[in-house]
């Protein structure tokens, strides 16, 4: 599928969506601050507790 314009468009469940820009530097910083947070919380937790299954579907 090709779109006339320049931006970037992702398909979720066969509606098109155009893609925001980038984020913006305040968002990649709560984003960092949340991950090392749960890092913390997580780092002295044993590991049979903190496994999980991600499932990623790549479409081509």
């Amino acid at each position: 599928m090709n779109w006339s314009d320049d931006k970037k468009w992702e398909l979720i469940d066969g509606v098109p969506y155009a893609m925001s820009l980038a984020p913006l530097t305040k968002h990649q910083w709560i984003s960092r601050e949340l991950l090392v947070e749960f890092g913390n919380y997580l780092r002295d937790k044993s590991a049979e507790k903190n496994e999980c299954s991600v499932r990623t579907r790549f479409f081509s």
